[in-house]
């Protein structure tokens, strides 16, 4: 069963300001998950990317995220990286406060700010205040997840030679069309090597 709560591709550009301009494609009354694979077989993987962040739930969102960085930049064990991610991990199976609350201090926490950080902050930008001042809140668009899920997986993928990062989109994107259409989310292609 599809993870797509939308009917069409120009209800997520309505649900989402940056969307339209993000993908550089315009609506359509087209199935999100077939216009996904249409971008796809265009050899759009980039619109497709940023398409899939959009496209999935929040929490799903966060997964792919997460999941697609690991793959992408697998940070070494007990390292300030991946206890991002384990955070971001941790949100997607309890998406209450506190672990919100959490991956938005790691995601914000002073330090070099890479691909792993950024999924930190995809949990902690799903809702509530993306900032860690409760005096003075902002509140987190409803885009914010999906932009900073994107920026993370094209950031682990940019640690690669130009050369393969076109194909790493593809299989990121894929991966991400698989798990929108209600598939598990596995990736069609070993761990690329650095």
């Amino acid at each position: 069963m599809s993870r797509v709560r939308f009917v069409s591709v120009e209800d997520v550009f309505l649900a989402f300001e940056p969307a339209a301009a993000d993908v550089g494609e315009s609506g359509s009354a087209e199935d999100p998950v077939a216009f996904l694979a249409g971008l796809l077989a265009a050899d759009k993987p980039l619109a497709a990317l940023r398409f899939v962040s959009y496209v999935l739930p929040r929490r799903e969102c966060v997964w792919w995220c997460v999941q697609s960085v690991r793959r992408m930049a697998a940070p070494p064990p007990g390292s300030r990286d991946e206890t991002a991610l384990i955070v971001a991990e941790d949100w997607v199976r309890d998406p209450s406060e506190a672990p919100r609350r959490r991956a938005l201090e790691i995601g914000l926490a002073s330090g070099p700010v890479g691909a792993c950080q950024m999924a930190a902050l995809a949990a902690g930008w799903s809702g509530g205040n993306k900032v860690l001042d409760d005096d003075k809140p902002v509140p987190a668009e409803p885009f914010a997840t999906a932009r900073i899920a994107q920026g993370a997986v094209l950031t682990a993928i940019a640690r690669h030679p130009p050369e393969k990062q076109f194909g790493l989109m593809a299989v990121c994107a894929e991966a991400g069309r698989r798990f929108a259409a209600g598939e598990p989310l596995t990736f069609s292609s070993p761990a690329p090597s650095t």
